[in-house]
């Protein structure tokens, strides 16, 4: 073979590669992302259950001591955004392409 058609070949299978490293690393975050926004949501869920059960007025509260944000933000407030993120990163899992084996 010659040399450049060595570098064209070079490149063609370079290319996977990295876009396989790519969408790998892109289904990583985003499962990441949905699981933990998934699981923050529930999380909320359970305090607001335990909020009307009870009447402890949780869901005004900040959702911790520390008062810097995020963490500051209240408890209602954060289960929107956690489930804003939780549908926002499986709709984008959905879209992104499954590896091939």
């Amino acid at each position: 073979m010659t040399e450049p058609t060595k570098r064209a070949i070079y490149k063609l299978e370079a290319v996977p590669r990295n876009m396989k490293l790519r969408t790998q690393t892109r289904r990583a975050l985003l499962s990441t992302l949905f699981l933990f926004g998934l699981l923050t949501w529930v999380y909320v869920v359970i305090l607001q259950v335990t909020d009307l059960v009870l009447n402890l007025g949780l869901m005004s509260a900040p959702l911790t001591h520390i008062n810097v944000l995020p963490f500051n933000l209240r408890v209602d407030l954060t289960g929107m955004i956690a489930f804003v993120v939780a549908a926002l990163a499986f709709f984008l899992l959905q879209l992104t392409p499954k590896a091939r084996r």
